[in-house]
């Protein structure tokens, strides 16, 4: 049987009545920030306790257009999938295995004329020092750091117009900013406790999530902090209690995953730049749903991926474990398939139907076994860039932003 015949297949089984829950997924955070230890660990049981409850909201009308449309005959083959460089190869970047000086790095985004916005790792998962541009034809590499400081370890950095965001972790969590061009380095914000480890962006300011306590703690709940790019104190933003970072933008969104509490069967999207706000409802046979504007990402009873629509409808289920999540505003879908003993990377261009594999590897919770992709991602929610390890040792780059 064929992938679209075992998608039609799934999409006609009738929805579960009840769903077990032996173990929920771990905090979205911790999901994202090892990304690979727990695409490895997704065959683990997640559900959902107790009854399928029916639902009914208004929901927004669905985007029609082919590029954003689920159908089993645009998917691509999943299980023959070509490598990302024969798919887009004007899109991937081959570097040096190391910095000037000998040192590992990873890469937060790519700059143009053979410049990166790149990280020192030193002690994983946390880069070392500070952001740096990489110029790969003078084989320099500028510090964006204030001159002399280098504690503290990266967790994500950004670019945004001219200037770098960047989130640093020292015992207290901060924001950092400084121009392209090395000058400028100053620090945004000191972040409250319990903010979570990856932050978004809009055209003029940064937003951050943060745990805050809750009456009963079984329902826990999170924050929005916004600090302006032009520099003054987080603050929290104005009815955002039980809002948390989406996986587009400057979106946010009502589904909140937490370890121990039944996720949400319907809920909704914010866009905080423009105020728009979208509905979302889980297909019954949802086990743990995210969304996006145009499409939403989750998980069944048997942990096998599923796709649908934010209105409920166009279900697709994928015979594989782990997780793809929207990238791009949501024209990609990135992440992890689980299939038995093997895992892989991959990318998925939802307006062409074109795919490629990034890295592949076994799904075993060891250094050696995990897709070469694996050895460090930042905590971004978004990254504009897919990383992996040529044969050589060079670091492999696929710009996103490139994918055409």
């Amino acid at each position: 049987m064929n992938l679209t015949e075992q998608l039609q297949a799934a999409s006609a089984d009738p929805p579960p009545t009840a769903i077990d829950l032996n173990q929920l997924m771990a905090r979205e955070d911790r999901r994202r920030a090892r990304v690979r230890w727990l695409a490895a660990g997704c065959a683990a049981a997640i559900a959902l306790a107790g009854t399928t409850v029916a639902v009914h909201l208004a929901a927004p009308a669905v985007d029609e257009r082919a590029g954003y449309a689920w159908s089993t005959d645009r998917l691509p083959d999943l299980d023959r999938l070509p490598g990302v460089a024969e798919v887009w190869p004007d899109a991937v970047h081959r570097l040096p295995a190391t910095l000037p000086d000998g040192a590992k790095y990873t890469v937060y985004a790519v700059l143009g004329d053979e410049r990166y916005l790149v990280g020192r790792v030193e002690n994983p998962p946390l880069a070392a020092q500070g952001p740096l541009v990489f110029d790969v034809r003078t084989g320099t590499a500028t510090s964006l750091a204030p001159t002399g400081d280098a504690s503290g370890g990266v967790l994500m950095a950004k670019v945004v117009g001219d200037q770098v965001v960047w989130m640093r972790e020292d015992g207290a969590r901060e924001l950092w900013v400084a121009r392209l061009d090395g000058t400028g380095a100053r620090r945004l914000a000191e972040l409250p406790d319990r903010t979570w480890p990856r932050f978004t962006t809009t055209a003029d300011a940064v937003l951050l999530a943060q745990d805050i306590a809750s009456d009963p703690p079984t329902e826990p709940l999170s924050r929005i902090w916004r600090v302006p790019l032009s520099g003054g104190a987080a603050v929290p933003l104005p009815d955002s209690t039980g809002w948390a970072l989406a996986h587009d933008g400057s979106w946010l969104t009502t589904q909140v995953s937490v370890s121990g509490i039944t996720p949400h069967e319907h809920g909704e999207l914010w866009n905080v730049a423009t105020g728009q706000k979208l509905r979302w409802i889980a297909d019954a046979r949802v086990g743990l749903l995210n969304c996006g504007p145009r499409w939403c990402s989750g998980f069944q009873a048997e942990n096998r991926v599923v796709f649908q629509r934010l209105d409920g409808t166009g279900y697709v289920e994928l015979p594989y474990t782990g997780h793809l999540d929207a990238a791009q505003g949501g024209r990609l879908a990135v992440g992890s398939l689980i299939d038995g003993e093997e895992v892989a990377d991959i990318v998925w261009d939802r307006e062409t139907g074109r795919a490629g594999v990034v890295s592949r590897g076994k799904a075993h919770l060891t250094a050696e076994s995990l897709p070469k992709s694996a050895e460090h991602r930042s905590t971004d929610f978004d990254p504009p860039i897919q990383t992996w390890r040529g044969p050589d040792q060079r670091l492999m780059v696929l710009d996103l932003t490139a994918i055409s």
